[in-house]
């Protein structure tokens, strides 16, 4: 079952899973991503100005999670590669 779009406090992404990419956003704001496996590999990390998207360069198909980061708040988010 897969979502289209969602959105927390002040992130939002999608698809979620993805194939290529998956867009990132912070409602217009700076942000620091992070991208880790399961098992706390960090595996890229990036800034981006206003929306990016994400996941050219993960080859592996399974679970991820980003940490997003803005100025004044983070989360950690569980994305999926098919």
């Amino acid at each position: 079952l897969s979502t289209n779009k969602y959105n927390t406090s002040t992130f939002s992404y999608h698809p979620n899973p993805f194939n290529t990419e998956i867009q990132l956003s912070a409602n217009g704001k700076p942000f620091n991503y992070e991208v880790y496996t399961v098992t706390g590999q960090k595996i890229t990390t990036g800034t981006c100005k206003t929306n990016c998207a994400i996941g050219k360069n993960i080859d592996v198909k399974g679970v991820y999670f980003v940490k997003i980061a803005t100025e004044n708040e983070s989360k950690t988010i569980k994305i999926i590669k098919n």
